[in-house]
């Protein structure tokens, strides 16, 4: 493989030490290597699968990170610039374009360097939308053929790189003019950055190893992987705004759609928003109408609750309205007085089943007392369709998770910590845990908070649905940083805030408390929080839990700080990797097991940006004592560039154009 003059220089310095900023010494971690280069670096990328991906111009490079040499090289690519840089989620992929029409775009594997896809062997340019298609093993397009702005579907196959089909009819009906006028339209928006993103249209719904469901802004479509053939296509009867598909499993014969219509109303912030969305459900074998009528909901489109017997229909949005229960195959509303629902106080939020029960938490957006949204918990019996308690407990914060104890169940928001009885509604703690950024940890019997509201530290014993706060004082961060969470150890209860770490003994005495100052220009920290959020998600994802919950401290973030940049990546989630992607690259199987565990795996440390006495540095802080492990300075670099790998535990910083050093913690 062409290295094209890179070299490894093993670093072989002394350590050296560095002073915070009240004089104490750091100690310095050495690289383990450092990569020198013949053209600059243009930027860098850890994969979430943990390879180092490094762009120059016109070449793209793997590293080997034991030995701190190239592994791979991808040359001769007209200059992949960096906004091109995108990871297929749930698998070893990542896409680049060249080009500002983006002329030619590849889909290369980051573990081995191999190009799955290249859009100029296959003759496709301008490629607008992509959609890797795991069961499929392909990568479905909408672009154009080369030298021909008409706008067509394609299918590349990711084993072999090839096209297996290409389709013209997503614009049949339409004159051969006009469609090569939509091509050049196209390529005007994209040209202008004015091309919507993935998220403004449906994802394309693979249903088996031989479909998909497409639905545009006027129809609705289901494509033949095998040939590409249209295998049937219906309007979609509920108009043209933003749709969503949905195949329940236990009606995998029903295709549910639901579409925002086209009105609007004002929401409390001063947005538009859709007045209603219209659900109706189709025959997925030949696309004929299964309900009589669409089923009408208030506010943009709120996903179903998919049950065995029905979906579960309510508004969102904040918008008020009641909850429907809509059988499948008739579209027939079954709960309530002539089929109209029950009430409720806003659309479905959180849900989780229990012994008890669905329970449920709702949100009304509270437009007259300007409080946001206001969530309610109840618990639905689904065999009679009614609530069980006649007023619903009016909960603080979403839902994280529940959990059936002696006296009720017991219930985890990002803001409270309570057990209900599931009979009554009351609750059955004498007064239940409610903070702002409350975080939480479990430990079998007990469960331990920490309220910032109050500065406490709570124990609460599961089985008697008590809770004792085990601090004297209120314990406050320094410089406004804010908790982030709460880990449980054999002797101890660590704090993490984002430049903070607090040790408590079992008992709630504190044992240390350590701030490490961070630098203001949230650009400095970013790389670090990116990485951080992917380690946290792939946990999350790991032990089965929703990632949305940790996306839930985002909330308590302001723009532009770490906090937020942290919960934006953790509110991507990781819940869609699985190992149906192993599909799309022979590696990731193998790959996705070890990093997904080596994440879930507790670790005595973490990384923070840290100022030292010559500027800030990338430091290990000690969590049970809070002190600095080493420190990687990169001093008054009012752009430093680097990366991160939080889960393998090595950073990777670019003193000068020139250079890689790799550091391993």
């Amino acid at each position: 493989m062409r290295t094209v003059g890179w070299i490894l220089a093993l670093a072989a310095s002394a350590s050296t030490l560095a002073a915070d900023t009240r004089g104490v010494p750091y100690p310095t971690v050495s690289p383990a290597w450092t990569l020198r280069l013949e053209q600059p670096v243009r930027w860098q990328r850890v994969h979430p699968m943990g390879a180092l991906l490094l762009a120059t111009d016109g070449c793209l490079h793997g590293v080997d990170l034991e030995k701190g040499t190239v592994a791979w090289s991808r040359c001769a690519l007209d200059g992949p610039v960096e906004t091109s840089y995108e990871v297929l989620q749930g698998t070893t992929l990542f896409v680049v374009s060249a080009g500002r029409l983006h002329e030619r775009t590849l889909v290369v594997d980051a573990m081995d360097g191999h190009v799955v896809f290249d859009s100029r062997a296959v003759g496709i340019a301008n490629i607008l939308h992509r959609t890797v298609l795991f069961e499929t093993g392909g990568l479905l397009i909408l672009g154009q053929e080369q030298g021909d702005p008409t706008l067509k579907m394609f299918l590349a196959d990711l084993a072999t790189g090839k096209v297996r089909w290409t389709n013209e009819e997503l614009v049949a009906g339409v004159s051969p003019g006009m469609k090569k006028l939509a091509g050049l339209l196209a390529n005007l928006a994209q040209a202008a950055g004015k091309v919507p993103d993935d998220a403004s249209l449906p994802a394309p719904l693979e249903v088996g190893k031989d479909a998909v469901i497409l639905a545009s802004g006027s129809e609705i479509l289901k494509l033949s992987t095998e040939n590409g053939s249209v295998l049937w296509r219906v309007p979609n009867r509920d108009g043209s705004g933003a749709a969503g598909l949905y195949v329940p499993q236990s009606r995998t014969d029903v295709l549910m759609v639901g579409t925002e219509s086209a009105g609007i109303t004002m929401s409390s912030g001063g947005a538009s928003a859709p007045a209603q969305t219209l659900f109706s459900a189709y025959s997925l074998a030949d696309g004929r109408s299964l309900w009589p009528a669409p089923i009408k909901m208030k506010g943009p489109l709120n996903p179903p609750v998919l049950l065995a017997h029905g979906a579960l229909l309510s508004s969102g949005g904040g918008a008020d309205g009641g909850i429907k229960l809509v059988e499948y195959g008739t579209g027939r509303s079954v709960w309530g007085k002539n089929g109209k629902g029950i009430g409720s106080d806003g659309g479905i939020v959180d849900y989780a089943r229990t012994d008890a029960g669905l329970v449920v938490t709702t949100g009304k957006d509270s437009i007259w007392s300007n409080k946001g949204t206001v969530y309610s918990l109840n618990v639905l019996d689904l065999a009679s369709g009614a609530w069980s308690f006649a007023k619903p407990v009016r909960a603080k914060g979403r839902l994280l998770w529940t959990e059936t104890v002696p006296k009720g169940v017991l219930y985890v928001t990002t803001h409270e910590v309570n057990v209900f009885d599931p009979g009554t509604g009351s609750s059955a703690m004498r007064q239940a845990l409610v903070s702002e950024g409350l975080v939480t940890a479990d430990a079998g019997p007990m469960l331990y908070a920490f309220s910032p509201n109050d500065g406490g530290l709570w124990r609460v014993d599961k089985q008697e649905a008590t809770a004792v706060r085990l601090n004297g004082g209120a314990v406050r961060l320094q410089g406004g940083d804010l908790p982030r969470a709460l880990e449980v150890g054999e002797d101890r209860v660590t704090l993490l805030g984002m430049q903070s770490v607090v040790g408590f003994d079992l008992k709630g005495a504190i044992v240390f408390q350590a701030y490490h100052p961070a630098p203001r220009n949230p650009g400095w920290v970013r790389a670090l929080a990116v990485a951080q959020s992917i380690r946290m998600g792939m946990a999350a994802a790991q032990a089965g839990m929703a990632s949305a919950a940790f996306a839930q401290y985002a909330s308590t973030q302001q723009d532009g700080t770490l906090g937020r940049a942290l919960g934006d990546e953790l509110a991507r989630g990781y819940g869609q990797v699985s190992e149906a992607a192993a599909g799309a690259s022979t590696s990731y199987a193998a790959v996705a097991r070890q990093r997904f565990q080596a994440s879930a795996q507790a670790r005595d440390f973490q990384f923070m940006m840290v100022q030292a006495e010559r500027g800030f540095g990338i430091a290990q802080v000690d969590k049970a004592t809070g002190e600095v492990r080493a420190l990687l300075p990169i001093g008054r670099d009012k752009d430093p560039a680097y990366a991160v790998d939080d889960v393998s535990r090595r950073v990777y910083y670019q003193p000068d154009d020139m250079r890689i050093l790799g550091y391993a913690f």
